[in-house]
């Protein structure tokens, strides 16, 4: 979390680097030149100092917040432009072009489209489930649609972890368990789906992701079922929602005593159900909850959010 804050501090900065270092200099000089300014223009140029404190203090410091700042530091670099930068024509004349140039960079880089990839994922959805359905996410994405989870800010995940529930897996009770998941957030990368040893989450609620979605196209995943099959037995598993589940596995299984190839179809109903594998091998069974479902000729996106100072790293 440290990490993600100082990136997008040095990120903002960076791009409008002689605003904001004016605006830090505007500190120092108004108390350099406090004899010379009356009272109202003193007490106006501190509470115009105060908002910069939040960088310090303020946990979600990311690009939309420095829009919120952006007239503290404008009115701040300007007063130090008055007092440091007007005297010297040259130095203002310098300045001046640096800033049109920073400015013009980050003009340019506003008419990307940041949100496509997210607008792929959207559409893809909204083919898929016609009708809104529950659904996991890091921060509800798909806004029409029942997020089935919370959303995965630094600080709610101090809650959720301070409370001790696995609230993830226990959206799978009660008859309507999320449809799908869709990985935008780090704690629900593959890491986490496939690596026991990751720790975002809760163990329960660990299992529960893992075992209950399997890959569709790129970072979307849907409902369905995971099995580590061992060949000493059958394994039990819950499954949350009856209907009929494809084996998309390579290989035939045994689903409650009947033998099912790769690609049969077999209706599950709520409740614990036997799998095992053929042979003397483990083995690992998918099942997809449903119809076959629209997947893109396209590759997918290689990340959803990008742009709009996320570094790749966290994505």
């Amino acid at each position: 979390e440290n990490y993600k804050k100082s990136f997008h501090v040095f990120y903002e900065i960076g791009h409008q680097l002689v605003v904001y270092l004016l605006a830090f200099l505007a500190i120092p000089l108004m108390v350099l030149f406090r004899k010379t300014l009356n009272r109202r223009e003193l007490y106006i140029s501190a509470a115009f100092a105060v908002p910069i404190l939040s960088l310090f203090v303020y946990r979600n410091v990311y690009p939309y917040f420095f829009v919120m700042l952006t007239p503290a530091f404008l009115f701040l670099g300007a007063f130090a432009f008055e007092k440091l930068i007007a005297p010297r024509p040259k130095l203002a004349m310098i300045l001046a072009v640096v800033t049109a140039i920073m400015g013009s960079v980050t003009l340019y880089r506003a008419q990307v489209d940041n949100a496509q990839n997210q607008k792929v994922y959207v559409d893809l959805v909204h083919q898929m489930f016609p009708t809104a359905v529950p659904y996991f996410d890091r921060c509800g994405m798909i806004s029409s649609f029942p997020s089935a989870g919370f959303f995965m800010t630094s600080w709610n995940f101090e809650n959720y972890r301070r409370e001790g529930k696995s609230q993830l897996a226990q959206a799978f009770e009660g008859g309507s368990p999320p449809r799908f998941l869709i990985r935008n957030a780090p704690c629900l990368t593959t890491k986490m789906l496939r690596d026991k040893s990751c720790n975002f989450l809760s163990p329960s609620d660990q299992i529960a992701l893992r075992e209950n979605f399997v890959p569709h196209w790129g970072d979307l995943y849907v409902l369905g079922k995971n099995i580590e099959l061992s060949s000493a037995g059958a394994t039990q598993s819950k499954i949350y929602l009856p209907g009929d589940y494809t084996n998309i596995s390579s290989y035939p299984v045994m689903i409650d005593d009947k033998k099912i190839l790769p690609g049969n179809i077999l209706y599950l109903s709520a409740g614990i159900h036997h799998f095992s594998s053929l042979g003397d091998a483990s083995k690992e069974l998918v099942l997809r909850f449903g119809p076959a479902l629209p997947t893109p000729a396209s590759a997918p996106p290689r990340k959803i959010f990008h742009g709009f100072g996320v570094p790749s790293k966290l994505n």
